[in-house]
């Protein structure tokens, strides 16, 4: 009985005992070097004889078990995917330095072709210990039906580290319920259907990509670097308050650091020399390569690294105390509230609520990674697609400047309410998202032991049993382009195929579903439907240069365009010279 609880509990008790040995060990060796042949013989009989013993040991109780529950549940294996010797390695090294192609596509997809729909990563047993599925009904199942069987998976928090450790995201529980519905008090309709803050951020996208020549052609820009920028600069906005002024770097550089000074932004004014917009593209490079790493994800640090996680870190640390203070200032005085959160976004909010400074930046800086990607990228993907679809980008801005007019002729303001009548357009947005996910993989560790309904036996029809602790990863990419939903143009970018159409539960995922959808969801359809239609009042045409392909696929923390979007856009030509910017009374209402 000793020995079954010895091994049953061998995580804890076989490290416990390796250390025991090692440090017995270096006490022979420097002490007693008669004895030190009997320290190195237990240390060689712990790595090669008890640990193996025990892992052997644990992994058969595990299979007992396991086949315990596919009887009651009457379930069938999924597909086994063979692991050579050094496999998980080669595939982490194929992810990180894949040599071109396309990484979806060439090796993922392929991948499913080869193995089916639903397949895994099987021990000496045949227990899984890694699922990938693409089957809609698992992808509910995972994220609505049986959503309480399922926690994050843990390469979230490790890709993230050191940042927002206790934030939405990572926590589950209690925790992750309460953090949930704090979240949701402040991000309330009302303040999400508030396109008015964009505005200001807009003009500055306007001002970089520069006046067009005479010929009414701007010169060439990548938008999805201008679109990444702006939406840095809108969820700053949004969460913090001000604007991160990523737009103007190296365009208008006094008018940048007019607006910056005030929040000690300028690298001449602290410390260190690292800007904000700086520090998170670095963090950004390496969220990108930490994901890819999984459970090695500590490969992947630096200083470097270090010190753009503390960039940021300070910047909501500085905002999170100017807030607390003036909230301080004023208690028990009658405060202008919307003035407050106009200054501070929605970090007043918070500070009205909590008291924790570090609590508030934990949920601000999950809120700021998991949505600053989504708008930029999102409106990059739209815009790749719209130059390679003229006749789609002539529909859609016929259908804005029939509802709302140009810049010159501004007919409807830009609500939110007027924007989502318009259905061209978001036919275009649905459609980009399904072809394009911003989370190409969502993944799931199993708390217990439960059943998946597809993936099992030689059709994948029959239900799967998953063991607790077993990783599934959705891949949302390849089950937006199944053919069996999506049809046989699955791989084509047809936005009519909206017109009329009702998706069911987990065809259609882009960001994610269940208790843990998106947060920001509504946010991002807001922000997204605001841009699409300024950039439509503003520009008539679009082309792209001799050469250039926007529609490369890479594949980092989100799937974006691996080689830019770069176009020239046409102004529209009403009058003569340029064209006066509308009041924002007429844009928004």
């Amino acid at each position: 009985m000793g020995l079954v609880l010895f091994m049953q509990q061998r995580a804890f008790v076989a490290a416990l005992v390796g250390s025991a040995l090692l440090g017995l060990t270096i006490y022979l060796v420097t002490t007693k070097p008669s004895y030190s042949a009997f320290g190195l013989l237990s240390i060689f009989g712990y790595f090669f004889a008890i640990r193996p013993l025990c892992d052997f040991y644990v992994s058969l109780r595990r299979s007992w078990r396991f086949r315990d529950v596919v009887k009651s549940k009457d379930c069938a294996p999924a597909a086994a995917v063979p692991t050579p010797l050094f496999g998980t390695i080669r595939h982490k090294v194929n992810l990180l330095l894949y040599p071109g192609g396309d990484l979806l596509d060439d090796v993922f997809a392929k991948k499913y072709e080869e193995y089916g729909a639903t397949h895994g990563l099987h021990d000496r047993f045949g227990v899984p210990k890694v699922i990938h599925t693409i089957n809609p009904a698992n992808v509910n199942a995972i994220m609505r039906t049986q959503a309480e069987d399922w926690r994050p998976a843990k390469g979230r928090a490790n890709t993230i580290y050191p940042l927002a450790q206790e934030g939405l995201l990572n926590s589950e529980g209690e925790a992750w319920s309460r953090n949930r519905k704090l979240i949701l008090r402040h991000i309330n309709t009302k303040r999400v259907k508030d396109v008015r803050s964009a505005e200001s951020d807009v003009q500055s996208l306007f001002d970089t990509i520069g006046p067009a020549g005479h010929d009414g052609w701007t010169e060439t820009v990548d938008l999805l670097d201008l679109f990444h920028r702006l939406s840095l600069d809108m969820s700053t906005t949004y969460l913090l308050g001000t604007s991160a002024n990523s737009q103007l770097t190296g365009v208008f550089e006094r008018k940048r650091q007019a607006a910056m000074a005030e929040y000690d932004l300028i690298p001449s004014k602290r410390n260190h020399k690292m800007s904000y917009g700086e520090a998170y593209e670095i963090v950004r490079n390496y969220f990108s390569w930490r994901s890819k790493l999984g459970s090695k994800y500590w490969i992947a640090d630096s200083p470097k690294y270090r010190e753009a996680c503390a960039t940021l870190n300070e910047f909501a640390d500085d905002l999170i105390q100017r807030a607390m203070n003036d909230r301080s200032e004023h208690a028990g005085k009658s405060e202008d509230n919307e003035h407050m959160d106009s200054r501070y976004g929605l970090i007043d909010s918070l500070v009205k609520e909590i008291g924790d400074p570090v609590h508030i930046r934990n949920l601000i800086m999950d809120l700021f990674i998991a949505g600053q990607n989504m708008t930029g990228t999102l409106a990059a993907w739209l815009f790749a697609q719209l130059s390679a679809n003229p006749d789609i980008f002539d529909r859609l801005r016929a259908e804005v400047v029939e509802k709302f007019g140009t810049e010159d002729s501004p007919l409807l303001p830009l609500t939110w309410d007027n924007l989502q009548a318009c259905s061209t357009m978001q036919n275009v947005i649905r459609e980009t998202l399904r072809m394009y996910p911003l989370l190409a993989n969502i993944g799931r560790n199993a708390k217990c032991d439960t059943v998946l309904p597809r993936g099992g036996g030689p059709d994948g029809l029959q239900p799967i049993a998953v063991p607790a602790g077993c990783t599934v990863t959705c891949n949302i990419y390849l089950t937006h382009r199944r053919a069996e939903e999506w049809g046989d143009d699955a791989w084509e970018f047809k936005p009519d195929r909206w017109i009329g159409r009702k998706v069911s539960f987990g065809e259609y995922a882009p960001f994610g579903a269940g208790p843990r959808i998106c947060i920001g969801q509504q946010l991002a359809l807001t922000e997204i439907s605001f841009v699409l239609a300024r950039m439509l009042q503003r520009f008539e045409g679009m082309r792209v240069p001799i050469g250039q392909d926007n529609l490369v696929k890479g594949y980092r923390v989100v799937v974006a365009p691996k080689n830019g979007v770069k176009v020239q856009l046409r102004r529209v030509q009403e009058g003569k010279g340029e064209c006066t910017s509308p009041t924002l009374g007429a844009l928004v209402g």
